[in-house]
């Protein structure tokens, strides 16, 4: 069984560990995984797969990706030339390793502009616009209609980049 989790550094449990070792973060959320599934571990084997957000890998995680990168590499030497399947087996890691660190940006780059809207509706720069011979009342009531909205929070975004009406 494989447990995904992706603890923060800066966490308050981990923050002060983080700063003196890298991996911290890591380390205690595979302890957690193990006490959580300590009951399942008579039956299964446990993988408590942890990725740091800020990218890195606990040592369970890395253990598990040698693991599946050795098994491919038994499976594809078979009737293979060995130095092609070599090439190609060397070429897992970093693929997956890529792609988890891609992914883990996508995540953090939602986490992001969330957290950028709820501060900009927070200070007021996602204020309902109404557009030029829109009805002042009717089904565009509130925030306005979902164009004119945006282009409205954009344009507050721009004035507040450039220091205009601030």
């Amino acid at each position: 069984m494989v447990d995904i989790t992706v603890p923060a550094p800066q966490a308050a449990g981990t923050v002060v560990g983080a700063c003196m070792r890298a991996g911290v973060a890591a380390s205690v959320g595979e302890a957690e995984k193990r006490d959580t599934y300590a009951d399942l571990e008579r039956e299964h084997d446990l993988v408590p797969f942890v990725v740091e957000w800020s990218g890195g890998l606990g040592d369970e995680a890395m253990a598990f990706m040698r693991r599946v990168r050795e098994r491919c590499k038994r499976a594809e030497l078979v009737g293979y030339d060995e130095q092609l399947a070599t090439f190609a087996v060397s070429g897992f890691m970093d693929y997956y390793l890529q792609k988890i660190s891609v992914e883990l940006l996508r995540g953090q780059g939602q986490f992001y502009s969330k957290v950028a809207e709820q501060c900009m509706d927070k200070q007021g720069f996602g204020a309902p616009v109404v557009e030029v011979g829109a009805p002042a009342s009717g089904s565009s009531q509130g925030r306005g209609s979902g164009s004119a909205h945006r282009r409205g929070r954009k344009r507050d975004r721009d004035e507040l980049e450039m220091g205009v009406g601030v």
